[in-house]
C-alpha cells in the first residue's frame, strides 16, 4: 500500500525495481476445516474487576456458511432489549445482560452473558441464562422480534454505507 502525495508512475517504477524479481510461488492449499461436536466447560478466572462476568458459548454458522445471515439476525434478535437476556437486568437477577457473537469463515460462536455484583454466585445466573437459551431453543424468536431485527440490520447496513468512519477527523478534513 502506498498512500500519501506520491506520483503514481515513479511509485510505480520503484514498486517493480524493488519487488519483481522475486519470484511467484504457489500458494499452500488451506487445510480442510473438520468441525467437532462441542464439549461442555467450565471455565473460572480471578478477576479484579469490581464485578463478575458469566459467559455461556454456543456454536454458530461462519460467515461462508448460507445461513451466516440468519445467524447474524438470530444473534441480534438474543442480544435485544426486548429479549430476555436483557430482562435478566430488569428483573434484578444481574447488572447486564445480553448475546454477542463473533464470526469466522467455516465457524463462528455466540455467547449468552451477563455481569452480576462481586460476590454474588454465578451458577444460578448461568442457570438461568441456559434456561433462557433453551426456551428460545423449544419455542423460537418471536416473529414480531426476528422482524424488527431485520429491519435495525437493513437500517444499520445503509448508515453504515452512507457513513465514513472516523469524519471528521478531529475536526480537520481529511
Amino acid at each position: 500500500m502506498i498512500v500519501g502525495d506520491v506520483n503514481p508512475g515513479a511509485a510505480l517504477a520503484t514498486v517493480k525495481q524493488l519487488f519483481e524479481a522475486i519470484p511467484a510461488r504457489t500458494v499452500p492449499a488451506r487445510p480442510k476445516i473438520a468441525l467437532q461436536r462441542l464439549k461442555a466447560a467450565t471455565i473460572e478466572v480471578d478477576s479484579d474487576l469490581p464485578y463478575g462476568l458469566a459467559a455461556v458459548a454456543y456454536r454458530l454458522p461462519g460467515f461462508n456458511d448460507p445461513d451466516y445471515a440468519a445467524g447474524v439476525v438470530l444473534a441480534d434478535a438474543l442480544d435485544s432489549r426486548r429479549g430476555e437476556l436483557y430482562a435478566l437486568a430488569a428483573e434484578g437477577k444481574a447488572l447486564s445482560g445480553g448475546f454477542d457473537a463473533t464470526a469466522l469463515p467455516a465457524a463462528g460462536f455466540g455467547y449468552a452473558n451477563a455481569a452480576f455484583p462481586r460476590g454474588q454466585d454465578s451458577a444460578t445466573l448461568v442457570t438461568q441464562m441456559k434456561a433462557i437459551i433453551a426456551g428460545y431453543v423449544d419455542k423460537g424468536v418471536s416473529a414480531d422480534l426476528v422482524e424488527a431485527t431485520k429491519r435495525r440490520e437493513v437500517a444499520e447496513a445503509e448508515f453504515r454505507r452512507n457513513s465514513i468512519a472516523g469524519w471528521p477527523l478531529n475536526g480537520r478534513k481529511r
